[in-house]
């Protein structure tokens, strides 16, 4: 093929992404040929945006390649995450690539649907719209940005104002407790980072609440070793993700999260002076601790009162305690009172800048919209952004009553098979917009790639800002309408505009307001606890938003699903947690199929026993059962919680029945316990090894770096290595891994790694590079040891040895490479490496289109019968090394950071070379925490760990 007709045929297919398949491709052919300054074949191009996967908002990074984005990273400059993103960030990208993606308008008549041009579409909605005016209503997903504007004024045109926001996960119980504390229904933004102690009933800040990412790094920063270590201590039903991290986790009874925050109430005021800076709000608070009785509420929680006296003396002698609750308003307010009282409110809560969530519809105003709704008042509906008709009972009914339905949403949904109208948007990835995460900082969105199917921006269909209809928006609108106003007089709009945009936000200082008594003083006035009475024993459910899959949004993404859940490491699927306890009771096991009945519905889901239950809870996590219109991957998987739960975060009195029949779960743990091998070690705070009294005690091999100078003819069977210039390694520090799985996506997406499916899962054949192990230590409290493993690289590598062709090969720099092209299969390196991080291709496995254009450029797919493994990210080597042999300089530390360390939310993972004597891992590995999974075999790893530290808290001890 000549080279001309080869940059035709690649400029055309940069152009069908970047146009969706426009009918006049050939006019986008010479700047492929003729690139612009901003896009140079082979060298990525990056735009910040803002991460739109759940209503935390932070900045991201896109990389663009020839037209199409590969792959999604944090904005370092943007204040919410500094640079990281979860799991469900980095899985952003295949919200563009999806299969399942809306592609083209179409319309039902008469129970058959049809597709149909945008011409016909945007005209019949139009008309409706004109029809319906006032009686027109918008349900959307959560905005507060240029999409907010857009549709305010849309509706303003036809004498509407009926716009509700509507989220799945409302946090309905934090709003009403703030409410009663501070006459502000608001969310405030939090700052964990200057507390020396946090306590949280069942509030799980590390997986999904509020803004995890941003909580994740002022954890750690809580916890640093630099300075005193701040105490942390969660008390629920459930031992969830968060509680996993805690130093102790003291279990609950389900639903009693507000009697155990109002003992501790009374027992704070009366274990420590009032530290709180207004003398109303003593009073108030007085009033209300003394009509508890601590000795009841703590007996109702299922928890002795010493365990809380103990706490609450523990919050008094901490100079900066914050107490964050959920589930429960009188918990929530409770918190909130104990943060009052010992001073935290005002520094640890920011009202003057409330998160977008505040915006959100209460619980009792969605009521009355699908009151209205049922009743036929509202004679159009446009649904945006979200997708009611799977999380919100009682909605698909009241749908039924409306004379036209018009969906606007980039994915396929439950709530979109039902509409009259479905008019295909623009991912949030390809469009033009913006988002306000918190008062004070608004994130710009702005498109990484031209769009992937025929869809059209909101502003195109609206047609609402002067000048636009029909007609995409540019950037300098979207500045101009958000924060033109902010633009100094004698600086030009376009280039504020190019700035914002470069930077992916704005911010702007608001005004710091204090947390105020007089609110206060007037909800207390009259408040009293309302006293349940005993409890009484009876199973209850507790729901939870799952890590990977959110609320339901992310589930139909294969590397939501094939990521295993991080405490139960199953995949694909759902399950019903059980104490075994409680299991013995039913007569049921692992992996029996039961069926959970409330009074509202009922499902069928396998068993999953887990030991951090309190025993008469059981535990689902929301997000699945879907219909099949949601996607192919989804639908039909696992069960929709909330036809039992009716939207709420528990329900008591559920019925758990056999059926007799089993399932085989898609789990990858093989073990739950490390069975004396000393795999994911810790340390008390003194530095002594904590030991299980069954492990054996190689671990007291010597750690020995990967280098020539370590090497030692008596104990190496191999000849020494000689590394030119750099010997790449890389410090996991067990103590800052929180187990959140951010790493495992940020894996599969740089490298290429295919999603097999729940099938091949089970059989064992799933291939992700790099794995969470999670460990179970039951003489522990809460007991639980994350350990991310991947290849080792080992200096002494046995996979390199026993490889007929050699195809593991041990590079000049120390990486244990894997050459494809000489891999025939024989799996003997897999048999021969002690740490299973070596991955067979049993199939050739397919990216189903356009799924495939998520793939990086720059990582060779691999196909049936060749091995693979983690390479370091050896192309963000090759990166650095052609930057630094362009300025004729040596790599410097810090310069190379694989995919998995530059999303770390906690910055757990370090990278560099060993032979740098300034580098942080070299500093790092000489700490007395640092040791090598399984030492004792002299493979002598490159990837050397720091032991996780356990702090002991002795409450309710005499």
């Amino acid at each position: 093929m000549r080279r001309r007709d080869f940059l035709k045929l690649t400029g055309l297919t940069g152009t069908l992404v970047a146009t969706g398949c426009s009918p006049e491709p050939s006019r986008f052919l010479i700047p492929f040929l003729n690139p612009p300054k901003d896009v140079i074949p082979g060298i990525a191009t990056w735009y910040a945006t803002t991460c739109r996967q759940c209503p935390a908002g932070c900045g991201m990074l896109a990389r663009n390649r020839e037209a199409r984005a590969v792959k999604f990273e944090g904005n370092p400059e943007h204040p919410v995450n500094r640079g990281k993103l979860c799991a469900r960030g980095q899985g952003a990208l295949q919200d563009l690539y999806s299969p399942d993606r809306l592609d083209g308008p179409r319309k039902k008549e008469g129970g058959t649907i049809r597709k149909i041009s945008w011409k016909e579409a945007l005209s019949r909605f139009h008309r409706e719209a004109e029809s319906a005016r006032s009686s027109l209503a918008v349900l959307s997903g959560l905005e507060n940005g240029m999409a907010s504007l857009l549709l305010s004024e849309w509706l303003r045109r036809f004498d509407s104002n009926e716009l509700l926001y509507y989220e799945a996960i409302d946090y309905e119980e934090l709003r009403e407790g703030n409410r009663l504390a501070f006459g502000t229904d608001s969310l405030p933004s939090m700052n964990l980072a200057g507390c020396d102690f946090v306590l949280s009933i069942s509030c799980d800040f590390l997986e999904t609440w509020l803004s995890p990412v941003e909580f994740a790094r002022q954890f750690v920063q809580a916890r640093d070793l630099s300075g005193p270590r701040a105490g942390f201590l969660y008390t629920g039903p459930r031992l969830s993700l968060t509680a996993a991290n805690a130093d102790k986790w003291i279990p609950l009874r389900a639903g009693a999260e507000s009697a155990f925050a109002l003992a501790l109430l009374r027992a704070v005021v009366e274990a420590g002076p009032f530290r709180g800076e207004s003398g109303a709000a003593r009073t108030s608070i007085l009033k209300i601790a003394r009509q508890l009785d601590d000795e009841v509420l703590a007996r109702r929680a299922g928890v002795d009162l010493t365990i809380v006296r103990d706490l609450a003396r523990r919050i008094a002698r901490s100079k900066m305690p914050l107490v964050l609750a959920e589930r429960s308003p009188d918990a929530v307010l409770a918190a909130n009172l104990v943060n009052l009282w010992t001073g935290a409110a005002v520094p640890c809560l920011d009202f003057s800048r409330p998160l977008a969530l505040s915006k959100v519809a209460r619980r009792d105003a969605i009521g009355e919209f699908l009151a209205r709704l049922a009743s036929g008042e509202i004679q159009m509906l446009v649904i945006h952004r979200t997708n009611p008709a799977y999380s919100l009972p009682g909605f698909e009914k009241a749908l039924a009553k409306v004379p036209f339905v018009a969906v606007l949403d980039s994915v396929e949904t439950e709530t979109a098979s039902l509409a009259h109208l479905v008019l295909p948007l623009h991912s949030p990835y390809e469009s033009w917009g913006s988002y306000s995460p918190r008062e004070g900082l608004t994130g710009l969105i702005q498109p990484c790639m031209g769009p992937v199917t025929d869809s059209k921006p909101l502003e195109w269909i609206l047609g609402e800002l002067p000048g636009t209809e029909g007609r995409p928006l540019d950037p300098s609108a979207v500045f101009r309408n958000l924060i033109g106003h902010e633009v100094p007089r004698d600086a030009s709009v376009a280039d504020q505009t190019l700035e914002a945009f470069s930077r992916g936000f704005v911010s702007r200082s608001v005004q710091i307001s204090n947390v105020s008594a007089e609110p206060l003083l007037g909800n207390l006035e009259s408040y009293a606890y309302k006293d349940v009475g005993e409890p009484i024993e009876v199973i209850t459910l507790v729901s939870y938003p799952s890590l990977r899959w959110f609320d339901g949004r992310d589930a139909n993404k294969t590397w939501m699903l094939e990521i295993p859940d991080p405490l139960s490491m199953i995949a694909w699927g759902d399950w019903l947690e059980v104490h075994p306890d409680l299991a013995r009771t039913l007569g049921i096991d692992e992996g029996h199929v039961v069926k959970v009945a409330s009074r509202h519905g009922e499902i069928e889901i396998p068993v999953h026993l887990w030991t951090g239950l309190h025993p008469n809870t059981i535990a689902v996590p929301v997000g699945l059962g879907h219909r099949g219109s949601f996607g192919r991957f989804a639908g039909g998987l696992g069960a929709s919680l909330w036809t039992v739960t009716a939207g709420g975060q528990q329900i008591s009195d559920v019925r758990v029945t056999p059926t007799g029949r089993r399932a085989r779960m898609a789990a990858v743990d093989g073990s739950p316990f490390q069975h004396g091998r000393g795999i994911a070690q810790a340390v008390d705070e003194t530095g002594r090894r904590i030991e299980n009294p069954n492990e054996a005690h190689m671990h007291d091999f010597p750690l020995r770096l990967p280098i020539e100078s370590a090497h030692d003819p008596k104990i190496d069977l191999y000849p020494v290595h000689g590394h030119k210039g750099y010997r790449w390694g890389m410090v996991i520090d067990l103590d800052r891994c929180i187990g959140c799985s951010a790493c495992v996506a940020a894996c599969y997406a740089e490298n290429n790694i295919p999603s097999v499916g729940r099938d091949r899962v089970v059989e064992g054949r799933e291939m992700a590079w790099l794995r969470i192990e999670r460990y179970l230590e039951p003489d522990e409290n809460p007991g639980v040891r994350f350990l991310p493993m991947l290849c080792q690289h080992c200096d002494n590598a046995p996979c390199e040895s026993v490889c007929p062709v050699y195809a593991p090969h041990h590079d000049p720099e120390g990486l244990n490479t894997q050459i494809y092209n000489r891999c025939i299969g024989t799996r003997f390196c897999v048999q021969n490496c002690p740490y299973k991080v070596r991955r067979f291709n049993f199939f050739r496995y397919r990216f189903v289109p356009p799924l495939h254009l998520q793939l990086n450029p720059d990582v060779t797919v691999r196909t049936k019968g060749v091995m693979e493994k983690c390479s370091f990210c050896v192309q963000r080597i090759k990166d650095a090394h052609q930057k630094a042999r362009k300025e004729n300089r040596m790599i410097r530390d810090g310069e190379v950071v694989p995919a998995c360390a530059q999303t770390c939310p906690t910055g757990a993972i370090f990278f560099g070379s060993y032979l740098d004597p300034d580098s942080t891992i070299l500093r790092l590995a000489s700490q007395k925490r640092s040791y090598q999974v399984l030492g004792e075999l002299n493979t002598k790893p490159a990837v050397i760990y720091l032991k996780k530290i356990i702090r002991s808290e002795e409450l309710g001890k005499a």
